[in-house]
């Protein structure tokens, strides 16, 4: 139980982070001219600086608590920027349900 708990608190600081890069991209973009490769990189470069900042200094104390992949997270919000964001998390969210149902 604890392990399925700290998977789920897992996947939503994933989220979590993915949303926060999205922001910190779109309020970027309102100042800097960001398109298409400098979007995605911007948005993966971001994503890693926050999940280093909260591994560093704010989930040291729990070491099951564990954000998944630095990659994924820039993905996700690159696909945020794309599509809208109820999308993307609801496409995310049901490919997870159904990888979880399959294996």
């Amino acid at each position: 139980m604890i392990i399925a708990e700290s998977v789920g608190i897992g996947i939503l600081l994933t989220f979590g982070v993915a949303l926060i890069s999205y922001c910190i991209v779109i309020f970027l973009s309102r100042f800097i001219i960001i398109y298409s490769q400098r979007r995605f990189m911007a948005s993966v470069i971001i994503g890693y600086l926050i999940t280093w900042l909260l591994q560093a200094y704010f989930l040291n104390l729990q070491q099951d608590l564990r954000i998944v992949g630095y990659i994924v997270l820039g993905l996700i919000a690159n696909n945020m920027i794309k599509q809208e964001v109820i999308k993307t998390l609801l496409v995310t969210i049901t490919r997870l349900f159904l990888l979880l149902i399959i294996s």
